[in-house]
């Protein structure tokens, strides 16, 4: 089997950061969306290339093996998430954008039990089919 690259760890960050997106625009509150230019499938839309390029950046993170594989993972998807949430606050309002998505992401991941659950089971699935995909 072909091991992975760094541009296919990126592609698969980026499909859990729009299921991520999904689930908080489904789950959460995003009432506040609505006086942005955006809106509610912006934010959907700007996850994709928020969390790839967080992904180039953190993605070598993932697909170690052992305990402290593990450990590095959860360290890169809470780097991974907190960028994307960055890169794609920047894209939707910039400057302001760039703090406000983080905070707003974690609050509602606390907010909504539902979206830390389906992030962190992404989370999860992606380190085990990574460490799957290289025997």
């Amino acid at each position: 089997m072909q091991a992975y690259t760094r541009n296919d760890v990126a592609l698969a960050i980026s499909l859990v950061g729009i299921i991520t997106a999904i689930a908080l625009v489904c789950f959460g509150d995003t009432r506040d969306l609505d006086y942005v230019w955006i809106g509610r499938i912006g934010v959907v839309i700007l996850a994709g290339p928020g969390a790839y390029f967080a992904g180039l950046l953190c993605g070598p993170m993932f697909g170690i093996p052992g305990k402290w594989g593990w450990l590095a993972a959860a360290i890169g998807a809470a780097m991974s998430t907190i960028c994307g949430a960055m890169i794609a606050g920047t894209f939707a309002v910039p400057l302001l954008g760039t703090f406000i998505a983080p905070l707003v992401l974690i609050a509602e991941g606390l907010h909504q039990p539902l979206i830390a659950l389906i992030w962190c089971a992404s989370m999860i699935g992606l380190q085990v089919i990574l460490l799957k995909s290289v025997d």
